[in-house]
């Protein structure tokens, strides 16, 4: 949810969108911090392998995983083949 532009709240600067702040690690934790700085450098959140084409915060492996994840955890019966990971999915296992 970083936009790494400094955000104004109520009169004040927001540091948790300004990651380049002195503020930023006074007030967030170390995971936090961590993500954030894997989110800028286009690496993953979990394993630090870049991202997927077209994904915003997971490798292809953490895509497949978490799809599955929300499939299980919803009950979704139905695969939607031209969704992003399974398009990536297809592209890894053809090369």
């Amino acid at each position: 949810m970083t936009c790494g532009m400094p955000v104004q709240h109520w009169g004040e600067w927001c540091s948790y969108h300004d990651p380049g702040g002195d503020t930023l690690k006074a007030t967030q934790s170390r995971q936090r911090r961590y993500i954030v700085e894997h989110n800028l450098r286009g690496l993953c959140r979990q394993c630090s392998e870049p991202l997927a084409e077209g994904s915003i915060a997971l490798c292809l492996k953490h895509l497949i995983q978490h799809r599955e994840y929300q499939r299980k955890r919803l009950g979704s019966k139905t695969r939607f083949n031209n969704s992003l990971s399974y398009k990536r999915e297809r592209e890894e296992n053809n090369v």
